[in-house]
């Protein structure tokens, strides 16, 4: 959006490099300078050379807004990699201390889902806050999304550990009975 804005703002601040009128500073041509040189051209104040620079202003424009594009993905893929690394390694760790591979198991699957419902509490968030007319800034509703997001993906997994250990009980004094 703000590209769009800035390519918009320089076509309006060169508009008048390129208007079809005179400005209104310079006299008019007179009429009869005009019929008594009907051969030769009208000069019009084209400058080929404003035309050429700002072709070239706009595809340097364009080639850093490209460049910046990619960075920012750069930065973004890196991010997310670290993140995951950092989950994965933390899991390990806690597995490692407490040597228990199940325990490694649940803190991935509470560090995941809390990870996880950021995005989508933020999108509930802002799907509520649409349905209910709330007029909030952006950090305001992304900062609640994100705590309410967080939250609820952390209530999911304590459900999914709960039911897991439910389940795992009840396998095991199955296989115990025969």
């Amino acid at each position: 959006m703000k590209f769009l804005t800035l390519i918009l703002c320089l076509l309006f601040l060169a508009g008048p490099a390129f208007a079809a009128s005179p400005p209104e500073s310079t006299p008019a041509p007179s009429t009869p300078a005009l019929s008594a040189a009907p051969d030769r051209a009208v000069d019009d104040d084209f400058s080929p050379g404003l035309l050429f620079f700002a072709l070239i202003a706009m595809t340097v424009m364009l080639v850093l807004a490209g460049i910046g594009i990619a960075i920012g993905l750069a930065v973004a893929g890196a991010t997310a990699l670290l993140v995951g690394i950092g989950i994965l390694s933390t899991s390990a760790a806690i597995g490692f201390l407490k040597r228990r591979p199940g325990a490694a198991v649940r803190a991935l699957l509470f560090q995941g889902a809390a990870l996880a419902g950021i995005p989508c509490g933020i999108a509930a968030f802002w799907i509520v806050r649409q349905l209910a007319h709330v007029h909030l800034a952006i950090a305001e509703w992304v900062v609640w999304g994100s705590l309410c997001g967080a939250a609820s993906g952390l209530l999911v997994a304590l459900a999914l550990n709960f039911t897991w250990g439910r389940l795992y009980l009840k396998l095991t004094e199955r296989m115990r009975a025969r």
